[in-house]
């Protein structure tokens, strides 16, 4: 994220693997995060409440790993 840290600046943004693949739409789970983050408060320091969410990472189950490449 060093190389993009000027073009992003405070921004949110994805970041989308070319090797993932998603069974739902995107914008559902970028709703749900920031819904998450908007109900939770900025911390101040001394905190010790529910902080924002930073980052959001999509896993799912896979039968046979070896369909996408893993080696046992």
């Amino acid at each position: 994220m060093l190389i993009a840290r000027e073009f992003l600046g405070d921004d949110d943004f994805v970041m989308y693997l070319g090797d993932n693949l998603l069974q739902q739409d995107l914008g559902d789970f970028v709703a749900r995060f920031e819904a998450q983050r908007s109900r939770a408060t900025a911390p101040r320091l001394g905190d010790e409440g529910p902080l924002l969410a930073a980052a959001q990472i999509l896993l799912a189950h896979v039968e046979d790993r070896s369909a996408s490449g893993w080696r046992s």
